[in-house]
């Protein structure tokens, strides 16, 4: 699947960097501190939401694999890159989320997977890679696991896109509690208010009617990236 701009998502992104992912107001559920000290193997924290987004499902999965338009989706997302198109479904990702001063900025590759269910849905899933031959060394790497994000097209109204988020991070490296409940708190109403920016201006720059944006419900969206 392929910013904070912090002056922030990461989430996804997605975290200031991943722990930036959280849900939509309301419907906050980010671990408490206990609970994301309590692995040793990590730092894990657990953020859920949704959201209705006001266009097609094909429209909303476009966003979502151009990485171009990730861009200016995702807060606190600094660059992203795809390092291996493994598929026409699944390919490996390296995203780049700034952190502010005066701590590293976090980085993370995982394996982003899209099935397609029945032309309705899109479910996309993402894994952090473990021992990928690729380091950032002034970064500090991420982890994700068991993280997706579910596209429904509504069965009352196809015209609109339900986005539910779940999401385990882990932003590694020693960042206090305070700033990732503060990121988290705020980056899913910037994830959602971007998205819906986005749209809105792919629909006034191509000057796509009513007719022709409703068209796009016709067409079984592709779950590729």
């Amino acid at each position: 699947m392929t910013i904070h701009r912090y002056g922030i998502f990461l989430i996804i992104s997605m975290l200031t960097a991943f722990p930036g992912f959280s849900p939509l107001p309301g419907s906050l559920a980010l671990a408490t501190s206990s609970e994301q000290m309590k692995s040793a193997k990590g730092r894990w924290v657990f953020i859920g939401g949704e959201g209705i987004i006001d266009a097609p499902l094909a429209i909303v999965m476009n966003h979502f694999k151009d990485v171009k338009k990730a861009d200016s989706m995702i807060p606190g997302l600094k660059t992203k890159k795809i390092l291996q198109q493994v598929s026409d479904s699944e390919r490996i990702d390296y995203d780049h989320f700034e952190v502010p001063w005066p701590f590293s900025d976090r980085y993370t590759i995982y394996r982003a997977k899209a099935k397609n269910v029945a032309g309705r849905e899109i479910l996309i899933t993402l894994n952090s890679i473990d021992n990928y031959p690729f380091e950032d060394n002034d970064k500090v790497p991420a982890r994700i696991k068991e993280s997706s994000f579910l596209l429904q097209s509504l069965p009352e109204d196809e015209s609109k896109t339900r986005v539910t988020i779940k999401l385990t991070v882990d932003p590694g490296g020693h960042l206090p509690v305070w700033l990732i409940n503060l990121v988290s708190g705020s980056w899913s109403n910037k994830f959602f208010k971007n998205l819906r920016k986005n749209i809105i201006k792919e629909k006034a720059r191509q000057k796509i009617s009513a007719t022709s944006w409703t068209g796009s419900l016709n067409t079984n969206p592709s779950s590729g990236f």
